[in-house]
């Protein structure tokens, strides 16, 4: 797991590039980035006072974003007007210039690149790097495009901060749908989703749940206390949030009054809203994705596919049904469980005297690709001390070897 940087102007100077990296970030790893640019591995929380692995040495704001490889960290750095990119190593060079006070960024699922530019209220598709002065954005006409989200269904959403609107974007179309996802929340900065597809956005004072979208005038608040504005989601499943213009970060999954709260994390340079965790599978999202065993769309562990999609221990098949009374059979096996062994079906009860043993229970079935159960055994009866095996059918044939048994007896008497 990385854990050291070096400052990225010594590479610079060097004219070493991004492309000189030989690792990848650690999926899992949240990092943080203060205004001055001091970037700061924050996975563990606690007290990170007098961190930094690199140096931006500028104002950085806005959104963090990695490849899909993870090779490269992007950040913006919005009085430059420029989106930066930096490498494992903490190598840092320009990504993409001429752009109007960058803030936010998103790597989408189909490896375009994605940023917003807040000054001039647009949306600019920047994945082939350089000189964007002179380029077409993908959308224009908003009043203070901030951030941008791909959820995990595939949709695309940018906060207008001025607007206090979060809206859907037409994409791969240009331009933003006509009805905004959320409305009425007051300067909207960051969203983050998690896992499950629990939504939530930063506003001037406080944290909504938007998950299911529309007006949020005088809806209930999910979390307060602080001027919270970035969120991320780390590998735990924990929300985080940063404070305007603050050195710590909360954990305020559960909601409520963060006012005299602990942080999670402190001593951290003066930030903004620059946090983020570095991607991995999402777990729950039916795809099943490198470092995932599995992902059967659901949380729920005891289904074969577990909440971390790590496959599970096959099922057990259910348990062997019991003998019957007299005369009776056995009980039916149990059906296996994702792909378990079916239960082996009961045998025949032992019968009492001169009652007849019951036949076999029926074989266990088989669930998803597991093996039945085998037909039970049947059971045996007797006749005044003799047993005699029924195998569940008539008996009269141990009647006939009976009579022939008696008439021998006879024939030697005579």
């Amino acid at each position: 797991m990385l854990r050291r940087f070096v400052t990225g102007s010594v590479f610079l100077a060097l004219g070493l590039g991004a492309s000189s990296a030989s690792a990848a970030f650690q999926a899992g790893d949240v990092f943080y980035i203060g205004q001055a640019g001091t970037v700061v591995l924050a996975t563990a929380g606690g007290n990170l006072s007098g961190q930094m692995l690199a140096d931006a040495q500028g104002y950085v704001a806005g959104e963090i974003a990695f490849s899909a490889d993870r090779s490269t960290m992007y950040f913006c750095m919005p009085n430059d007007g420029k989106v930066m990119a930096m490498d494992s190593s903490g190598t840092m060079q320009s990504f993409a210039t001429g752009l109007t006070h960058p803030i936010g960024i998103a790597v989408l699922s189909d490896g375009h690149i994605l940023a917003t530019e807040w000054d001039a209220g647009e949306v600019t598709d920047i994945t082939a790097g350089g000189d964007f002065t002179s380029a077409t954005p993908l959308v224009q006409g908003l009043q203070r495009a901030r951030h941008l989200l791909q959820r995990n269904d595939g949709t695309i959403l940018v906060t207008d901060e001025y607007a206090n609107e979060v809206l859907t974007l037409n994409y791969p179309a240009t331009g933003v749908a006509s009805t905004p996802f959320a409305s009425s929340l007051l300067l909207v900065k960051s969203l983050a989703e998690t896992a499950d597809g629990k939504l939530y956005a930063t506003t001037q004072w406080n944290v909504f749940d938007i998950t299911q979208g529309g007006g949020f005038a005088n809806k209930p608040v999910f979390a307060s206390g602080q001027n919270f504005m970035g969120l991320a989601v780390d590998a735990q499943g924990k929300l985080l949030a940063t404070v305007l213009n603050g050195t710590t970060v909360f954990d305020i999954s559960a909601g409520g009054d963060f006012a005299t709260a602990s942080p999670w994390a402190q001593g951290l340079p003066v930030g903004d809203t620059t946090i983020a965790r570095v991607p991995g599978p999402i777990c729950g999202n039916g795809k099943k994705e490198p470092g995932e065993d599995c992902d059967d769309g659901n949380l729920v562990d005891g289904d074969g596919c577990s909440s971390k999609c790590l496959t599970e221990s096959p099922g057990t098949g259910g348990a062997a049904g019991g003998g019957g009374t007299a005369g009776t059979g056995g009980g039916t096996g149990g059906s296996g469980a994702s792909g378990g062994t079916g239960g082996a079906a009961g045998s025949g009860a032992t019968t009492g005297t001169g009652a007849t043993g019951g036949s076999g229970g029926t074989a266990g079935s088989s669930a998803s690709g597991g093996t039945a159960g085998k037909t039970g055994s049947s059971g045996s009866g007797d006749d005044g001390g003799c047993a005699i095996r029924s195998n569940g059918r008539s008996n009269g044939a141990a009647w006939m070897l009976l009579a022939l048994a008696l008439g021998l007896r006879r024939r030697r008497r005579a």
